[in-house]
């Protein structure tokens, strides 16, 4: 189920976000603090567990955008 869907900037601006639900915790900010500024190793490079929520992300290289 897709709780939210958010796109930012390489450098962690939010550009436009939709929430569909209440979230527990910030999922994104996670995501952003521990592999996207972090680096942290996935062995999925395109998935990350916060709490109880999968995030999935791709990035738009060309754009510097990352769609959450």
């Amino acid at each position: 189920m897709l709780d939210l869907f958010t796109v930012l900037t390489r450098g962690g601006v939010v550009v436009w976000s939709k929430t569909f639900t209440s979230l527990q915790g910030n999922p994104v900010n996670d995501l952003i603090r521990d592999v996207l500024i972090g680096e942290q190793r996935l062995a999925d490079k395109s998935r990350y567990i916060s709490g109880p929520y999968e995030v999935q992300w791709t990035l738009a290289n060309e754009y510097n955008l990352v769609f959450v």
